[in-house]
């Protein structure tokens, strides 16, 4: 697949195969996309005859897609499904795990998904209003563990931000930020969307 390593590739196929109830039809699989951050590739999702097979075909269909803020299809597919688990269930860290390691690789050639193109301002702004104290701490425990163990006593919500959107540049983790904000915060995000990246 265009932009996948072959060994993430192949940790992506194993545990969608473990997700195998919403690929159990095609039916099932469609349902998915209900969820307005992938609701836009709805349209062309191929029907397939059995559970392998349409999870290459989602794979396909996705990996090289892309919603007009850069976020890459395929990324966002996976935090939608993992939401799908409850936080004991093992599937859905593993699938936050390789949300995380796709953005480098299957975004890799795509030219709003670089450091140069996104907005840090906008999202910096987009963090600032969407989630308070709390929950911008939350969100760095839950899925920024590296940012979580800078935070200290004193440390001001501006510096959390600062570090937050510095290490997802870092770390090509930008997408994966910005679909956790979605999550929480819905109607800020839709404000603020139209901003997250520079005019190319």
């Amino acid at each position: 697949m265009t932009g996948i390593p072959t060994s993430i590739l192949k940790q992506l196929r194993q545990a969608l195969l473990q997700c195998d109830d919403y690929f159990a039809s095609n039916s099932s699989l469609r349902d998915l996309f209900s969820d307005e951050t992938i609701h836009p590739f709805r349209t062309g999702l191929p029907e397939r005859d059995s559970v392998n097979g349409r999870i290459e075909a989602t794979i396909a269909h996705l990996a090289n897609k892309q919603r007009t803020d850069g976020r890459n299809a395929l990324v966002l597919f996976l935090h939608v499904l993992s939401d799908k688990y409850a936080e004991t269930d093992q599937r859905q860290a593993a699938l936050q795990h390789l949300a995380t390691q796709l953005p480098a690789s299957a975004t890799h050639h795509s030219p709003l998904a670089t450091s140069s193109t996104w907005n840090t301002a906008a999202i910096r702004q987009l963090l600032s209003e969407a989630l308070d104290d709390q929950s911008l701490t939350d969100l760095a425990f839950d899925h920024f563990r590296p940012v979580y163990d800078q935070f200290g006593l004193g440390l001001t919500r501006n510096h959390k931000i600062q570090l937050l959107i510095e290490y997802c540049q870092r770390h090509n983790q930008i997408e994966a930020l910005l679909t956790q904000i979605q999550r929480l915060n819905p109607a800020q995000y839709r404000q603020h969307q139209p901003h997250l990246t520079h005019d190319t």
